[in-house]
Order: structure tokens, then sequence, then C-alpha cells
């Protein structure tokens, strides 16, 4: 791959999974589908010819070029059928509905972290930079909103999909995805 990634550094390429020669067929509609789906702005856009020269700012994660399939699949399996992520999202976000905006963001941000850390406040306190309490008293309002789907396995796994997909803190993209 490093080869590869010095070849078409500064490209604005998509560039598909290594396979063996049976897998190039599905390896070059995985990097179609791609390419469709970061024009419709589902995945990282190129940002213009940077000053400074592209690798610094690939290398800072700021330009995304060349994109490598292989480094997205999550965001990719979203991309595929994005309303039915929509739809889930929906579903297990809904005891957040109605909030203020700013109230539902927090929220969503602090569910994610106390999902993704096990539940360690000190270590949600950091990564949210607020005191244990903060996230002491938020939690306590999570859980009075999704009472016992906190406890669930199934949807505690759901709730961080739809979370990493982005939902709880504003509108998604809608409309067909590409394919």
């Amino acid at each position: 791959r490093g080869s590869l990634e010095r070849t078409v550094s500064g490209l604005r390429c998509v560039v598909g999974p290594g396979t063996d020669w049976a897998g190039t067929p599905a390896g070059a509609e995985r990097a179609v589908f791609t390419h469709q789906a970061r024009t419709l702005g589902r995945l990282p856009a190129h940002v213009g010819p940077p000053a400074g020269g592209t690798a610094a700012l690939v290398a800072a994660g700021i330009v995304d070029d060349p994109l490598f399939t292989d480094d997205h699949l999550l965001t990719l399996m979203f991309a595929r059928d994005p309303d039915l992520v929509a739809g889930l999202a929906a579903r297990r976000l809904a005891p957040l509905a109605g909030l203020p905006e700013a109230t539902r963001r927090r929220l969503a941000e602090t569910l994610l972290h106390w999902l993704a850390l096990s539940g360690q406040r000190g270590r949600i306190a950091d990564a949210l930079h607020v005191h244990p309490q903060t996230v002491r008293y938020r939690v306590n309002q999570l859980r009075t909103r999704f009472g016992a789907a906190l406890d669930d396995p199934t949807n505690r796994f759901e709730l961080e999909l739809v979370l990493r997909a982005g939902y709880g803190w504003g509108p998604r993209p809608t409309g067909p995805g590409p394919g």
C-alpha cells in the first residue's frame, strides 16, 4: 500500500480493495460506489488544491485524497442505504426528539462516548472536556429518556452505529444513495 500511496499522492482518486483476480469486479464496483458516495457528499470531499502540498494535508486528515475504500468500510455501509440508516436513527434516537438542538447535541455526544467508553465516567469527562459530575447528570437524563433500551445490547449497538454515522447532531443528507 505504501508504494501505491506514494504513486497516487496528490491525485483525486478512489482506490478499491486489494483483491485477487476473481475479486476484481467487486472491487471495481466498490470503488465506483465510493466515488459516487463522495460526489453526493456522503464521504469526505476534496477541498481544492492545497497550499504547501497535498501530502502534508492528507497526513493531517484535512484532505482525503486519494481515498482508499478499505479505510471507509463502515461509512460505505451507511452510504449504501442512507434511508435505512435514517430510519434506524429516527427509531433509536426518538427519545431525544423535541429537545432543543443544543441539548440534543450534548446528550447525543455524551451517549456516544458513554457507549464507546463502556460508561467510564472519568474517561467520558476527559473526552468531552467536562466534569465527571456533568457526565453523571447527562447520563441520568439519558437513562430517564431511554429507560431499559440502554441496558439492551442490541439497542446499545444500534445507538452507537447511528451516532457514529452522525445522527443526533443535526440534519443528514436525504435522497437516494449512489448506485
